[in-house]
């Protein structure tokens, strides 16, 4: 039983610091926009952004719904990373348990 649990416990980490970097992409790529430091509408960065909000809009939408703005500032990145990060910590205590 853990010569498969612990491959797929690994796997399921390097998978969620996969997307704590999209997180990270996704929000810097949407402040750039919003800066008019890219444009916009070049393809690349139109089909990135789509991407990316395809992958990280749904769970950000939940937490849009309980985490309220702080002015112009959206929080829900920084939550959603520290979920993910919650998640790692419990992963890591049942990995160490094995």
């Amino acid at each position: 039983m853990d010569i498969v649990l612990i491959p797929l416990i690994h796997l399921i980490n390097y998978g969620l610091k996969l997307y704590i970097w999209a997180i990270i992409i996704y929000t810097l790529l949407n402040m750039c926009i919003s800066f008019q430091i890219v444009n916009p509408y070049n393809p690349f960065i139109t089909q990135s952004g789509q991407f990316l909000s395809r992958i990280i809009d749904p769970f950000l939408n939940k937490i849009r719904q309980v985490v309220p703005f702080f002015g112009a500032v959206d929080l829900s990145p920084l939550v959603l990373i520290f979920i993910i990060y919650l998640i790692q910590g419990i992963l890591n205590q049942i990995l160490m348990r094995l």
